[in-house]
């Protein structure tokens, strides 16, 4: 239910949004005391972030991304609606609940095996096609555009 409004970036434009990565922790739940505490510090990483404000960005403190701010495409997805964003596409997702509902904004996400690869955090790393998940389909496509039967 609800609207959102996409804001996408090409991942060839992580260096002009300035890639971060928020280090993974893990956590105790003290159940008797209702408390969750940080075990943990991790190296690795799975989030990342951008500090740019895309709405109101400061190109004093982040330059690059004056380059590529009018680069950005925009969608609206309304009840109904389905958007793919593939693997490592920066997005922002503005969210405005139902008019019959106005309290309500629910949205499904189902996150597939990206085809590319990509290790965490490493700025200059390139994408890396995942072979493990999709051997059949590359070697049916090899085949197809080959000849072979």
């Amino acid at each position: 239910k609800g609207r959102k409004e996409f804001t996408l970036f090409s991942p060839k434009y992580s260096e002009n949004l300035y890639e971060g990565h928020i280090r993974e922790a893990r956590f105790r739940y003290n159940e008797s005391a209702r408390t969750l505490s940080r075990t943990e510090l991790l190296e690795s990483t799975s989030m990342v972030n951008s500090p740019v404000d895309i709405d109101k960005p400061d190109f004093s403190r982040y330059p690059k991304f004056k380059q590529v701010a009018e680069r950005a495409m925009t969608c609206v997805v309304n009840e109904g609606d389905v958007i793919y964003v593939p693997s490592f596409w920066w997005h922002e997702v503005k969210s405005q609940p139902s008019l019959e509902s106005p309290r309500v904004n629910l949205a499904v996400n189902h996150w597939f095996q990206p085809f590319y690869l990509k290790s965490f955090p490493c700025k200059r790393c390139k994408l890396k096609v995942n072979i493990q998940t999709y051997r059949d389909v590359l070697l049916k496509y090899m085949k197809i555009n080959t000849g072979e039967s």
